[in-house]
């Protein structure tokens, strides 16, 4: 359904494989300023990022997500991911940057160009986001790429470095007309 790899002017989005623990541990899953407004718990050690990536580099038949991981032109290592939830209709969105390369443009670049992939779906009529309602960096990042801020949904998703409570996110969101009209 999607590319494989995708380029843009500075960055290669190519999939995730399992000798990328590495990087992916050093440069962000262990970081835990990185990973305080995401899903899943900070990684305490690289065999914690190699099981995740076995996990997600040998999905069930059934899975439709798919991950990218993000380079830049030249360099093999990955500095950060996005993933696609699901097919069809509804369409999600998440994403991760290591800090160093935060406010640099990285994150929009990569996401438009999944986002542009994601929109050659004919099926597609809505590509959404979560962000916590205190992470303005990345609502930012959407704005950006063109999603349009929808409410906040309440007690939605549980940030693990946050609390075990479900927190509060703002949802981000693009339809295809918004898409083809810019």
């Amino acid at each position: 359904m999607f590319a494989t790899t995708l380029t843009t002017e500075r960055l290669v989005l190519r999939p995730p494989c399992v000798e990328d623990a590495g990087a992916i541990f050093e440069r962000y899953a262990s970081d835990s300023v990185v990973t305080r407004y995401l899903s899943w718990r900070t990684h305490q050690s690289v065999e914690e990022t190699r099981a995740f990536l076995n996990q997600i580099t040998n999905p069930p038949i059934d899975n439709h997500d798919r991950q990218w991981v993000i380079g830049f032109e030249g360099d093999s290592l990955p500095c950060g991911m996005i993933t696609v939830f699901g097919s069809g209709q509804l369409v999600g969105l998440g994403y991760v940057l290591q800090r160093s390369l935060w406010g640099r443009g990285v994150m929009p670049e990569a996401l438009r160009a999944v986002a542009a992939e994601v929109w050659r779906d004919e099926r597609t009529w809505r590509l959404q986001a979560l962000a916590h309602v205190d992470n303005v960096g990345s609502q930012r990042v959407m704005e950006k790429c063109g999603l349009r801020r929808e409410g906040v949904l309440r007690r939605q998703l549980v940030m693990p470095q946050i609390s075990d409570e479900p927190q509060d996110c703002a949802l981000y969101a693009q339809v295809r007309d918004d898409f083809n009209a810019r």
